[in-house]
């Protein structure tokens, strides 16, 4: 954890937020962000639009950590139904869930910074088929993610081995 709170002393390291907007439709898979770097994940969030089923989009985000690769998996509707619609420091809530309006909206900020060691990939999985929107209907999204991506890996481990001495 030294290491994330040194950063603003270090070199070879950038802060990158990205939006990701488009259209999905059911039983489609979009791959928004794949990044081959080390890392860490400063938070992730979805808003779907236009369709009841936007609230079953499944969030995938795969992470090789330094030990192993896991994966962080929800839906809106999943963590709607598990209680989370304040802000949490460990997980994922809702901050929109909106049946009237076709709108939802889910975050996650974890308190301390996910690392990944090689690679982190953000995808979005609609479900196989319709549940609540009959006939189904394209669903609106945009993805967001924050990350700290290390940019020169020898030039980070030069400056964190200078702060070091």
């Amino acid at each position: 954890m030294l290491t994330y709170f040194a950063l603003p002393l270090l070199d070879g390291w950038m802060y990158q937020y990205v939006e990701m907007p488009g259209i999905m439709n059911i039983g489609e898979e979009k791959v928004l962000m794949r990044i081959e770097a080390p890392g860490w994940l400063l938070g992730i969030g979805m808003v779907t639009v236009g369709s009841l089923d936007g609230k079953y989009v499944r969030i995938h985000v795969e992470i090789d950590g330094p030990e192993k690769a896991y994966p962080i998996d929800f839906t809106i509707y999943g963590v709607h139904e598990g209680g989370s619609v304040y802000p949490s420091n460990f997980g994922p809530f809702v901050t929109r869930y909106d049946d009237t309006n076709k709108y939802y909206a889910v975050g996650m900020a974890p308190a301390h910074p996910i690392p990944f060691s090689r690679r982190i990939e953000f995808r979005l999985i609609a479900p196989l088929t319709p549940v609540d929107e009959k006939p189904p209907q394209p669903i609106g999204y945009k993805g967001f993610v924050t990350l700290i991506k290390i940019i020169d890996v020898d030039a980070f481990k030069r400056s964190l081995q200078r702060l070091m001495r």
